[in-house]
């Protein structure tokens, strides 16, 4: 595999991303999971030569390695939520739906699925998940933080409402760095989408042959603020079990000339403006998409 320099790109706003430059359009920034941003709407912090994304965590310089650590507690972390990473110790580092790769890159220094083998539990809105290659099982620790989260130990798919108070601190067992600690989070969303913008996506959507199929069998339901993290909207389709969203405006991905799929999870699918016409469905995509439609009505004739 070839060497590839890898830019840690910052637009101000959303955490920065290492990305790559796009060989075949040099204005644009494009990130490990396919998201991207013009070459004009951000700047690069620092760079690093390496064949794969890991390089970024084992070749930066440790000032660098610093920097994306305090700019993931002010733009990543939130002790305050219902989801994120819990250490074997019981330490709860809250982090915004969709947001659990990125701070686990950032702040802990570790691929997601590394702290999975080290004995992190991944908890999630309605559920917890443990690696089944984790070294340990639950400690003590991770039982009583996951209490106090609302989860039944015994039970990881059984949660009561949990919602910590954001006008006092951070629960006890939170991560927030002394002298640092992020503010709570704004439910007022910065720049709501209007309802012209979802109707027009939704009708570019219905209209494609790569994903139209899921809006032949039911209506999804559009989650249009998720709090922080890289994904601002998704639309939730209950039967087909998927989840399709992105960190890009509505408005954006219905001027742009392409749009290209990938999936961050089995049953997640991430668009993205892409510069080529037409919709292009990364393999892991396909799979997830082939998945979702078999769960819904069995393949189509």
């Amino acid at each position: 595999m070839d060497e590839r320099t890898w830019f840690l790109v910052d637009d101000g706003k959303a955490m920065p991303r290492w990305c790559v430059i796009e060989p075949a359009v040099t204005r644009v920034w494009v990130d490990a999971k396919a998201r991207t941003w013009p070459f004009e709407a951000a700047r690069a912090l620092a760079h690093v030569t390496g064949e794969t994304i890991e390089c970024t965590l084992d070749g930066v310089p440790p000032e660098v390695a610093a920097l994306e650590r305090d700019l993931a507690v002010e733009r990543l972390l939130d002790p305050w939520s219902d989801q994120g990473w819990l250490s074997p110790d019981g330490t709860f580092y809250g982090c915004a739906y969709y947001a659990h790769d990125d701070i686990a890159h950032a702040l802990l220094r570790e691929r997601a699925a590394t702290l999975g083998h080290r004995g992190f539990v991944r908890v999630h809105a309605d559920s917890y998940a443990t690696s089944p290659f984790s070294i340990t099982r639950l400690t003590p620790a991770q039982r009583r933080t996951l209490e106090a989260l609302g989860f039944d130990t015994e039970n990881h798919l059984k949660r009561i409402p949990y919602e910590a108070d954001r006008s006092g601190p951070a629960p006890r067992f939170a991560y927030a760095p002394r002298g640092r600690s992020p503010a709570p989070p704004t439910d007022v969303p910065e720049a709501p989408v209007g309802a012209g913008a979802v109707a027009a996506f939704l009708d570019r959507l219905r209209a494609d042959a790569e994903i139209g199929f899921l809006f032949e069998r039911e209506e999804p339901e559009i989650v249009l603020d998720l709090g922080g993290g890289n994904w601002e909207w998704l639309l939730h389709f209950e039967g087909a079990c998927l989840d399709v969203g992105t960190g890009e405006r509505l408005r954006d991905l219905v001027g742009a000339p392409g749009l290209y799929l990938h999936a961050t999870a089995g049953d997640q699918v991430e668009m993205v403006a892409w510069h080529v016409p037409g919709t292009h469905v990364s393999p892991d995509a396909r799979t997830a998409l082939d998945a979702a439609e078999g769960r819904r009505c069995g393949p189509r004739p």
